[in-house]
């Protein structure tokens, strides 16, 4: 797992985040925002991806527990 941080920054009534090379992110390719409590997180759009919860619950868990804990 690839663990970079990153600032958000205010634009005009809009707030953006500054994703590293090291993520290696395409311009162009367009993503979701998931919003679980404090945490965000950005899979790219496929219709697929998130269809059925139990296919991402090990993520869901794992993000919120290391959320909970402080480890992250």
């Amino acid at each position: 797992m690839l663990n970079i941080e990153t600032t958000i920054r205010k634009i005009t009534n809009s707030v953006e985040a500054i994703i590293s090379r090291e993520l290696t992110a395409k311009v162009g390719v367009k993503f979701k925002i998931i919003k679980i409590d404090a945490t965000i997180v950005l899979p790219p759009v496929r219709i697929t991806l998130f269809a059925h919860a139990a296919n991402w619950k090990e993520l869901r868990d794992r993000v919120s527990t290391e959320y909970q804990d402080g480890t992250k």
